[in-house]
This record gives C-alpha cells, structure tokens and sequence, in this order.
C-alpha cells in the first residue's frame, strides 16, 4: 500500500514549501552521494573492489537508493507531524496579505513595523523587560533603604553606648590620676 494514499491529503506546496523540498533533497542527494561514493565503498571493500567491481557499484547504489527511499519517507513523516507545508503556506498567504495592505495602504497607522528602525524596534521589544527589571531594583532599594535605616540605628546606639563608656572612663582616669598626685603628695611630704 501507497503511504501517501494512506495519510491525509498533503496540502499543494506553496513557494516556501517548494523550495524546503528543494533543500532538503539537495542535501540528502549531495550527503548521499559523498558519503556512499563508490571510492569510499571500494576502500571499505577493496578485495571485492578488485575482483568485481560491477557487483559492489551495484550494491552500492543498491545502499544509496534505500537509504534515500528511507530518509525521504523519514522527512515526510516529519513534515506531516509538524505540518509544516500547511504552516509555510499560512506564512505564504500572511506575506501576500501584508504586501498587498501594504502597496494598497490599508494598513491604517500610516507606519508598519518594517518602516520602524531597529533602534526603535529594539526599544519597543525591551521596554517591557525594562520595566520588569526596574520594578525589580526598586523593590530591592526599598528593602536595602530598610536594612540601611536598622543597621544606622544601631550604629548610632553602639556610638551613644560608646561615649557613655567613654566619658564614665575619663572621670574614673581622673579620679585614679587625683588619687596618684595625692599619694606623690604623701609621699614626699
């Protein structure tokens, strides 16, 4: 049985989709043809290279064409999964509806997004995380304003706890230097 006649009708490929088709079997055909190259087959296969060389070219094309039955049946299960001819052929009929209001001038605003600058577009696209961040940094200067005013307060504490202990030293200093100069004074009297 026909894989295609067992799947959903494919849509018909657009330009976009024409030319992924394009691409890809270039690849395959290019990848298959460098990859399983008779040269490469006989170094792999040199006695039999040697011996009959009709044979192993067959085998190799053999290889090749398997191999590129199987890829091809591979992408085109991918394609289907993912519909992608039917999305690149919506992207097609979105850039003719875009160019068409575009020529006609129906678009309205007067100015499109690809008459904007990059700079003005580039703008447009980070305010939003601009934003986000500078609600952020505020948030955190209000909890460091916050912490900032807890640890002043306690710094101001720790100094009037300081010139508390400094001022009751200085009077105790001078009562010991009193008490010094009065045992001189005996002392020597």
């Amino acid at each position: 049985m026909d894989t295609e006649s067992a799947s959903p009708a494919r849509p018909l490929p657009g330009k976009r989709a024409q030319k992924l088709d394009e691409v890809l079997e270039r690849a395959l055909s290019t990848t298959l043809r460098t990859a399983c190259s008779y040269e490469k087959l006989a170094s792999c296969f040199p006695t039999l290279a040697a011996r009959d060389p009709e044979t192993l070219r067959h085998a190799g094309e053999q290889v090749v064409s398997f191999m590129g039955g199987s890829c091809r049946s591979e992408f085109g299960k991918i394609l289907d999964e993912r519909c992608v001819v039917e999305r690149l052929n919506e992207l097609d009929r979105l850039l003719e509806k875009a160019r068409a209001e575009k020529e006609s001038g129906a678009s309205g605003s007067g100015e499109g997004v690809a008459d904007l600058s990059p700079e003005h577009l580039l703008r447009a696209h980070l305010l939003p995380l601009k934003r986000d961040e500078l609600a952020s940094l505020q948030a955190k200067l209000q909890v460091l304003q916050a912490s900032n005013a807890s640890e002043l307060e306690a710094v101001e504490s720790a100094r009037k706890s300081l010139d508390a202990a400094t001022t009751a030293l200085k009077q105790q200093l001078g009562t010991i230097d009193r008490a010094v100069e009065a045992a001189n004074a005996m002392a020597t009297s």
